[in-house]
């Protein structure tokens, strides 16, 4: 159990009145595995690499309802990455970056985020980002929640420098507002295309974006569908979602209705 209103690092942790301070204690003192119960009230002011395996970090509103998210808002730096931990799922959380750096950065494999918030003042909400073969930023998903008010780009999914892409992964339920540029893009590097990724029944919130979807490089392999767009100024076009010719989109909407994507 962690809390920021009530807990310290000194404790053991093992129940609400024995909180923690922080995730990284609760990480340093548990196994592969386990969970971390965030208090929904907390506002956490360090930030957080993962390193464990399977860890599951929830804030407890989600277990029990409610409006409040568990934050992790730094002064600075990114507040969420995971580097090596496989199989992490955060639940309910909200990521806040107060800077240019992204709210939260994914390097492994097997991730999980179920209605979490994430923003960063000046960048990337969330980077899914491949560090090599072992870790590789896939075969995840990113389920509810929102994406909102970030000064870059909403998700980024990149390459590695050694050819590694963002594959089998899915972005589902998603809400987009506000984001200065792209709501998702990918990034790919030299023969690192995103592969078997789906986006779908996402609602883009911020009308008459020039793009809101950017997954064009040769031989990327990204699935739009099922999505809604607030455009009133005309229909979607093949410029707002922009892909390559091995993508597929369908069944989209915007202001006007049902889009035909068989021109894009």
């Amino acid at each position: 159990f962690v809390s920021s209103a009530n807990g310290s690092d000194g404790n053991r942790g093992d129940d609400p009145t024995r909180a923690l301070a922080t995730i990284g204690q609760a990480q340093t003192n548990g196994v592969a595995g386990d969970g971390i119960i965030v208090d929904p009230r907390s506002s956490l002011v360090a930030s957080v690499v993962i390193t464990k395996n399977n860890l599951t970090i929830i804030s407890a509103a989600a277990l029990v309802g409610g409006r409040d998210r568990a934050t992790i808002e730094p002064a600075s730096g990114i507040p969420w990455r995971v580097t090596t931990g496989i199989g992490v799922t955060a639940i309910g959380m909200r990521f806040f970056s107060a800077d240019a750096s992204a709210a939260a950065s994914q390097e492994a494999d097997g991730f999980s985020y179920i209605d979490c918030d994430f923003q960063s003042t000046s960048g990337i909400g969330l980077r899914l980002l491949p560090v090599d073969a072992t870790y590789t930023a896939s075969e995840g998903r990113v389920l509810g929640g929102s994406v909102r008010n970030c000064g870059s780009d909403g998700i980024s999914l990149e390459g590695s420098a050694d050819g590694v892409g963002v594959t089998t992964s899915q972005i589902l339920g998603v809400s987009f507002w506000g984001n200065t540029d792209r709501d998702i893009q990918t990034v790919p590097t030299a023969g690192s295309p995103a592969n078997d990724v789906e986006i779908g029944h996402c609602v883009f919130h911020t009308q008459n974006k020039t793009v809101y979807i950017t997954a064009a490089t040769a031989g990327e392999r990204v699935r739009v569908f099922s999505s809604w767009f607030a455009v009133d100024s005309g229909r979607l076009t093949s410029t707002q979602v922009a892909l390559s010719a091995e993508s597929v989109a369908m069944g989209l909407y915007d202001a006007t209705g049902l889009v035909d994507t068989s021109a894009f």
